[in-house]
């Protein structure tokens, strides 16, 4: 563990049209970080040119749960945080997580969330989900979410899984100590809504949290999502 420093894990299974903005503002960061990169092995590694803070680590493709395992496997940070390949952070996002750490009782948190078109639905939905959230303190994975890395090392089967694996770190957190949801938003794409049809993607997303819930087989799960 190195002292300081925030360790940023981004899977990425497809390079997204808007990377090179999640990257560059990854770099306005003005205290230490590493970035790992998680990349499906299909890909090229021409695809990503890395810079001095930034590594690339391959595995096949099975679930974002087991790319971001292996990140942490990489991170040396005292905080990591876990990135969407397409969510933009907010301006000083390494000094607003620091400020938001400083308090032990934080085991972690994540960012409030805003997409990247404008829609009264995707806005009055956003509405309903962070009540659901301060009642639940379930954090999606587009939140950017970030905890104590040292901590999560230590129960890390809870990421190894290939869908929901956000839900499985909330709970976990839960048990660990003071979650936070701050104030900035980071800004996510609505892509999946704009090409599956905002009812259609909504069914599957509460479809996908049903079966969850009630048990169904994890793997048929992520097989129903990604279909």
């Amino acid at each position: 563990m190195i002292k300081g420093l925030i360790s940023v894990v981004v899977p990425i299974h497809k390079i997204q049209k808007d990377f090179s903005k999640v990257r560059q503002q990854l770099h306005r960061a003005t205290t230490p970080i590493e970035i790992i990169y998680v990349i499906n092995e299909k890909l090229r590694d021409d695809m990503l040119i890395t810079k001095s803070n930034e590594q690339i680590t391959r595995i096949p493709n099975c679930g974002r749960g087991y790319m971001l395992s292996e990140g942490v496997r990489h991170a040396k940070g005292e905080i990591i945080m876990f990135l969407h390949s397409d969510t933009i952070l907010p301006g000083d996002w390494d000094i607003i997580i620091r400020r938001a750490m400083k308090n032990k009782k934080i085991i972690g948190g994540g960012f409030s969330l805003q997409f990247d078109i404008d829609s009264l639905y995707l806005t009055l939905m956003l509405k309903i989900v962070t009540i659901l959230l301060h009642l639940t303190k379930v954090l999606s994975g587009d939140r950017a979410v970030f905890v104590r890395l040292q901590i999560l090392q230590k129960d890390l089967s809870i990421l190894e899984i290939p869908i929901m694996e956000d839900i499985e770190l909330s709970y976990w957190m839960k048990k660990q100590g003071k979650s936070i949801l701050l104030k900035e938003s980071v800004i996510t794409s609505a892509d999946a809504f704009v090409q599956n049809g905002l009812l259609h993607q909504t069914w599957k997303i509460i479809v996908c949290m049903f079966l969850y819930r009630v048990g169904g087989n994890i793997q048929k799960i992520y097989d129903y999502y990604y279909s």
